[in-house]
């Protein structure tokens, strides 16, 4: 499970830029979560955020994301070189079954 609570990333420019305020979230084993919405209102900040893929000038300022089963971890995936799948330690890839 996923979990994210009040997350908010600021960009430290001049003046600086609150690209995401308050979002939290629960992704469920086996739920997919789409994000919508219009062009720079913060989909790519929220999920490189979450996925802790942020880079300076971004911060994320409020509500570190925390994972109770998920790992940021990824290997290649033992059905494809060329596909990669994220195994938590104990679980199987979701693409082969195999545990890691």
């Amino acid at each position: 499970m996923l979990t994210v609570r009040d997350l908010e990333v600021v960009y430290r420019v001049d003046p600086p830029v609150h690209a995401v305020k308050g979002v939290s979230l629960t992704l469920r084993r086996g739920e997919i979560l789409g994000l919508a919405g219009e062009s720079g209102c913060g989909k790519t900040t929220l999920a490189y955020a979450v996925n802790r893929l942020h880079r300076p000038p971004a911060e994320v300022t409020a509500g570190p994301s925390s994972s109770t089963t998920a790992t940021a971890a990824t290997s290649t995936c033992c059905r494809s070189a060329r596909r990669s799948c994220a195994r938590s330690a104990g679980t199987s890839c979701r693409w082969c079954s195999r545990a890691r």
